[in-house]
C-alpha cells in the first residue's frame, strides 16, 4: 500500500488537504487561509472567577477572550505566579492549553494537562504513565518498552504512537529529548511571561496530519505552492528529517508525478466539493431556522431549553416548565413526561438527517 498527500490552494482561501492510498482519496480536509486555530495553544492564563456550582472556573487569554476551565482539570497545574497552597483562587496565573474550540456561544476550553506531540512520542503532564499505541503487535509492543520503560521516571507521562512502531532508539531518544526540552522551556521560562499572553503555538492543521501520516506507507508529500512548501520543508527538517526526501515541489506536467488530465481532474473535484458543501450548509441553516421559529409553541420550547441548558438540580419552576406530569407505579417505578417530546425529536430527527450530507472527511 502506497499514500500520496497532496496539499493545493483550490482558491486563495481554501487550502486542500488530500490523502491518497493505491490511487483512491481515504481523506480530505479544506482548511480555510488565514483563519487560526487555538486548539493546541497553550497561555499563561489568569483565573478570573470561579463557578462552585458548575464545578468550573473562567479564565482569561489573549485578547480578554474568557475560557471554561473545569477544576478537576486542575491537578498539578503549572502555576506561573507565587502560589500558596494547591487550592485555585481568582487572579491565579497557570498554564493552560486549549481543549476545545468555541462553538456558537459556548466559550472555548482549557485544560491544565498539557500535552507536546511528536511523530513518535506524545509528551503529557495529566497522565504521568507510559502508554502504547493498541496498534502495535506484541513484538512491537516490547520492543519498544525495553526502549522506553525508564522514561517513566520523567516528570511527564508518555505516548508512543503507532509511527514508532519501527523507530530505532536514536530516534525515539531524540524526540524524547526535544519533547521534554520544550516542557522545561514552558514551566521555567515561559511561566514568566505576560498574564494572558500565547506562549506555545499549535502547529497549523496540515503539519499535523503531516507529523501523524503514517511513515510505512506515506510515500509522497505533493504541494504546488513554493511559500506552503517551504513552510512544510522547514518543519520536516526540525521535526521529520528522515521523511524530507518524500516532499516534492509540483512545478510543472513534465514531472510526469500526474499527468495533465489527473492535474485539472484533481482541481475540479475539489472545487465541486466545496460547492457543494457551502450549498447544503446554506440550505440547512436557512430550513433549521425555519424550523425551530416557526410558530408560537417551537419558540416558546427552544427558548425553555437554552434557559435551562447548564441547570444542576430540579426546582418547582423546572418542573412547571418542562414536566407534563409524573407517573408513580408498582415496585416504586416512576416515568417522567416531558413537554416539548415531540418537537424536540422533531427537530432532532431533522438536524441528524443532514449530518452526512453536511460532512467533510477530516
Amino acid at each position: 500500500m502506497e499514500g500520496r498527500r497532496i496539499l493545493t490552494f483550490l482558491r486563495p482561501d481554501v487550502l486542500a488537504d488530500a490523502y491518497y492510498e493505491d490511487n483512491t482519496l481515504t481523506e480530505l480536509s479544506l482548511i480555510p487561509r488565514g483563519k487560526e486555530s487555538l486548539l493546541g495553544n497553550i497561555y499563561v492564563g489568569r483565573v478570573k472567577n470561579i463557578a462552585k456550582n458548575i464545578r468550573a472556573a473562567f479564565v482569561e487569554v489573549e485578547g480578554g477572550m474568557i475560557c471554561y476551565l473545569p477544576l478537576e482539570d486542575v491537578q498539578e497545574p503549572v502555576w506561573a505566579c507565587m502560589k500558596k497552597g494547591e487550592q485555585l483562587a481568582e487572579g491565579d496565573l497557570l498554564l493552560v492549553q486549549v481543549s476545545r474550540e468555541a462553538v456558537k456561544s459556548k466559550a472555548p476550553s482549557v485544560t491544565t494537562h498539557l500535552n507536546l506531540s511528536g511523530k513518535y512520542l506524545v509528551l503529557t503532564t495529566g497522565n504521568r504513565r507510559m502508554g502504547y499505541s493498541s496498534r502495535f503487535s506484541a513484538e512491537e509492543k516490547e520492543r519498544l518498552k525495553a526502549l522506553t520503560g525508564q522514561w517513566a521516571e520523567d516528570d511527564a507521562g508518555w505516548i508512543v504512537r503507532t509511527n514508532a512502531a519501527k523507530a530505532c532508539s536514536e530516534e525515539l531518544e531524540m524526540e524524547h529529548r526535544r519533547l521534554l526540552s520544550q516542557y522545561e522551556y514552558l514551566r521555567t521560562r515561559a511561566v514568566h511571561r505576560l498574564a494572558c499572553s500565547c506562549v506555545w503555538k499549535s502547529r497549523p492543521p496540515y503539519l499535523d496530519t503531516i507529523l501523524g501520516s503514517r511513515e510505512n506507507i506515506l510515500q509522497e508529500i505533493l504541494t504546488d505552492d513554493t511559500d506552503l512548501y517551504a513552510q512544510i520543508r522547514q518543519f520536516m527538517e526540525e521535526e521529520m528529517p528522515e521523511d524530507l526526501e518524500k516532499l516534492r515541489l509540483y512545478e510543472d506536467l513534465s514531472d510526469g508525478i500526474i499527468d495533465k488530465a489527473e492535474y485539472f481532474e484533481f482541481r475540479n473535484s475539489y472545487s465541486k466539493i466545496i460547492e457543494d458543501k457551502q450549498e447544503a450548509l446554506l440550505r440547512v441553516r436557512k430550513e433549521m431556522k425555519q424550523t425551530v421559529t416557526t410558530g408560537t409553541t417551537e419558540r416558546n420550547w427552544v427558548t425553555l431549553f437554552k434557559q435551562y441548558e447548564n441547570i444542576e438540580e430540579l426546582n418547582r419552576r423546572v418542573l412547571m416548565s418542562l414536566v407534563d406530569r409524573i407517573l408513580i407505579y408498582e415496585n416504586h417505578v416512576i416515568e417522567i413526561v416531558f413537554k416539548y417530546k415531540d418537537e424536540y425529536q422533531q427537530t432532532l430527527e431533522y438536524v441528524l438527517s443532514y449530518s452526512d450530507e453536511l460532512a467533510i472527511a477530516v
